[in-house]
């Protein structure tokens, strides 16, 4: 099982860049695997920096350390322009960032329908950008020809995590994603959230083995969950993360291992 560290970033200063870098080398260090940016609906509260641009500060401090989303509304940006900037990020950071969706309670306003269908088409027209040389994609509210979007993710795509949700998202992971993000699932509650993963995995005909499984707890709760699930091996959960509402100090950090 890997470890990884998530947080909203949201103090302000000259010094917030050295701030950044050394929480992240710190990390590093210590033998995580991920660092997670936190989600437009944090951010929507916190009034936090922009994730991708925390990442890139990220990048900048450290060589292997993985770059994850946590959390984009992929309704509430153009799909063009958020396929560029990801692949910029990841082309910068030598193919070490990863995309993760929120699709719980947003409504797309034009149609009123819930947003996995939604963000299901976004999802594919990124990736027409991201893999094809002159990208063509026709869908109900995306649309294009003989699109040439440059630079390209560093290894022709981005992997791609959903965060827990109701049967509809699940499915829409089940069918389109990479993994599942447990986000902030209390611990009594994963078993139940796990199964109904695995239940949206067998009615799309996919095997379990090729959707990752990462639980993102509160720090304070690092402990107790590294313990729940080293206890019980049969729950798949593939990395724990552990999340925070600000930037860690680099001794926090290196007090989770």
């Amino acid at each position: 099982m890997e470890f990884g560290i998530a947080c909203d970033i949201t103090t302000v200063g000259p010094g917030l860049l050295g701030e950044i870098e050394a929480a992240a080398e710190a990390a590093e260090q210590a033998g995580f695997a991920t660092w997670w940016a936190s989600g437009d609906r944090e951010q929507a509260v916190s009034g936090g920096h922009d994730a991708v641009l925390a990442l890139q500060c990220v990048a900048r401090a450290t060589e292997g350390l993985g770059l994850r989303l946590s959390g984009d509304v992929l309704s509430a940006r153009s799909p063009a322009v958020r396929a560029k900037q990801l692949a910029t990020l990841d082309w910068f950071s030598d193919g070490r960032l990863e995309y993760g969706l929120d699709l719980g309670a947003v409504l797309d306003q034009d149609s009123g329908e819930t947003n996995p269908r939604t963000a299901a088409e976004h999802l594919a027209a990124m990736r027409a950008l991201w893999s094809q040389p002159r990208a063509a994609f026709e869908g109900e509210r995306v649309a294009f020809r003989g699109a040439i979007a440059l630079p390209r993710p560093a290894g022709g795509g981005l992997k791609v995590h959903v965060r827990h949700g109701d049967p509809a998202v699940l499915r829409m992971l089940a069918r389109h994603a990479d993994g599942w993000l447990g986000w902030l699932v209390p611990a009594d509650e994963l078993p139940a959230a796990l199964a109904g993963l695995a239940a949206a995995l067998g009615e799309a005909g996919r095997p379990a083995v090729e959707v990752r499984r990462t639980w993102l707890v509160p720090g304070d709760e690092f402990a107790q969950a590294r313990d729940i699930v080293s206890a019980d091996p049969s729950l798949g959960v593939d990395e724990l993360v552990a999340v925070f509402g600000t930037l860690p100090a680099p001794e926090r950090v290196r007090a989770l291992i």
